[in-house]
């Protein structure tokens, strides 16, 4: 299973600073060719902020091929 956290906000989806360049394109081209979701970076002190003030998500890609977003526990 793969995952990754994401928060939406005004009809743009956020994800968290990556550690590397790599890992935030390949990411980037997961989420838009699994579940066609446009994503930007945001950097650490911007997170704490939208944390606050959108929904937390989670994008689950199972075993199987099969996807579903949900909402993040707190």
């Amino acid at each position: 299973m793969k995952k990754c956290e994401f928060i939406e906000l005004d009809g743009i989806s956020y994800v968290p600073r990556p550690n590397g360049w790599i890992m935030g394109m390949g990411r980037y081209q997961w989420f838009k060719q699994l579940a066609g979701i446009e994503t930007r970076i945001a950097g650490p002190e911007y997170w704490e902020k939208l944390v606050e003030q959108g929904i937390r998500k989670v994008l689950v890609e199972h075993d199987d091929g099969k996807w579903e977003v949900v909402n993040a526990s707190s």
